[in-house]
């Protein structure tokens, strides 16, 4: 199984790619405007330097700090103990099934953009010892590394059309 790091995640290659642009279009504008390059940066960065420096200098009571502990703790309590649990649909425990001549494995995984539970993994197994096949050919050719039973074009089951059905099978129930 793949492990997700923050690279991976959509939102992370459009914050960079954001950051990219903003300053090459900063080097743009500097440039159109005459003035000293990276100058629009320099003064953001003096803005944040005076925020920072600000916030640090702020007056604060000790009443305010132990109003905002307890109000995090209770929100902190209120998500732990009152979190829904995910219902997950009664199709994800069919995953095996005969289609035509084989026997097909698969499992399911969400798909975010979609919202949407989608088949994933879908193998089919040899029909003579029930190991999986290995898929050449964009599903034209299989072939078993075990028992070297080897299936080609109109022997072949689609996995395109098993997924189809799968699909039916479950909008049937």
């Amino acid at each position: 199984m793949k492990t997700k790091t923050w690279i991976t995640e959509e939102w992370s290659k459009g914050a960079i790619l954001c950051s990219i642009l903003s300053v090459l279009f900063t080097i743009g504008y500097d440039l159109i405007k005459s003035k000293p390059i990276f100058s629009t940066i320099w003064l953001v960065i003096k803005g944040v330097w005076n925020f920072i420096i600000y916030t640090l200098n702020f007056n604060l009571k000790v009443w305010w700090v132990i109003v905002g502990i307890i109000i995090t703790i209770v929100i902190i309590y209120f998500v732990v103990n009152f979190k829904q649990e995910v219902v997950k649909p009664d199709f994800l425990g069919y995953k095996v099934d005969k289609f035509k001549r084989w026997k097909w494995t698969w499992d399911y995984r969400w798909n975010k953009l979609e919202d949407t539970w989608r088949i994933s993994n879908l193998t089919p197994h040899c029909p003579r010892c029930d190991t999986p096949l290995i898929e050449y050919s964009m599903g034209l050719r299989f072939d078993c590394p075990r028992c070297d039973f080897n299936a080609e074009y109109d022997e072949c089951d689609e996995p395109h059309k098993i997924e189809r059905l799968i699909s039916d099978n479950i909008n049937q129930r």
